[in-house]
């Protein structure tokens, strides 16, 4: 399952009927819905924004495609808007993302100015990275013990140092999951899920001398997923382009 986001930048120099923008937004409703996907467009009076967040399956580029066929005036069996609707996305800017986090984690991202009728499309080269390499990357090991860190949306504190073991394990907070590293080897030891049972060293070596934790149950990819994503989902220059 594809999730993503849309934000059409209506151009307001133009004079557009809102009965328009109303079918407009019925329409990119419908195409969701049809297949039993899921999308919430809104429209914002104040900022002239059309944009919703959505999910579907497949790939994000099954929607961009569709979008681009709704710009063109070609003759095609999926074009849906009419002349006066298409003129309308095609004077918009728009800028439109699409991920997933839970099987194989992609991201990409889409853009176009007024007038233009085709996506420049761009790909998340670090998606599929690990959170050691990007502690790496935005210096979170240097943090002292109860310093913080933002990082895009989210939020790094070292909670805990420990020396007792033969490793130096470090454990960090990261929006309500915790991370342990063995930092002099930078190998990922404990990660957990949201809301998690274990929040201390102590009780991450218990649990895994005591057998609670194994190898197949200390790792939450989804939840490490949507962490990177919050992390690097929206910043530019981890994108690079395609097609």
């Amino acid at each position: 399952m594809i999730s993503g986001s849309i934000c059409i930048s209506l151009n307001a120099k133009n004079t557009i009927q809102e009965e328009s923008i109303d079918k407009l937004k019925d329409i990119l409703q419908k195409w969701f819905e049809e297949d039993g996907e899921d999308a919430d467009f809104r429209f914002d009076k104040n900022e002239f924004l059309l944009e919703a967040g959505f999910a579907l399956f497949g790939h994000g580029d099954n929607f961009w495609d569709w979008l681009e066929i709704q710009m063109k005036k070609e003759d095609h069996p999926e074009r849906e808007l009419d002349d006066n609707l298409s003129e309308i996305l095609v004077n918009s800017k728009i800028l439109g993302y699409s991920y997933e986090v839970e099987s194989n984690r992609y991201m990409d991202k889409v853009e176009k100015g007024a007038k233009e009728k085709v996506f420049k499309r761009f790909i998340n080269k670090k998606f599929d990275c690990s959170l050691v390499e990007l502690f790496e990357k935005f210096s979170a090991f240097e943090l002292k013990l109860n310093e913080s860190k933002k990082v895009g949306c989210v939020n790094i504190k070292l909670e805990e140092i420990s020396t007792d073991s033969d490793k130096l394990l470090y454990l960090y907070s990261i929006q309500g999951c915790y991370l342990m590293i063995d930092v002099e080897k930078r190998e990922e030891i404990f990660f957990s899920g949201y809301d998690a049972e274990y929040s201390t060293i102590d009780q991450i070596l218990d649990a895994i001398e005591n057998g609670d934790i194994d190898d197949d149950f200390n790792y939450d990819w989804i939840a490490e997923g949507e962490i990177i994503y919050e992390m690097i989902g929206y910043e530019d220059e981890f994108y690079e382009p395609y097609k």
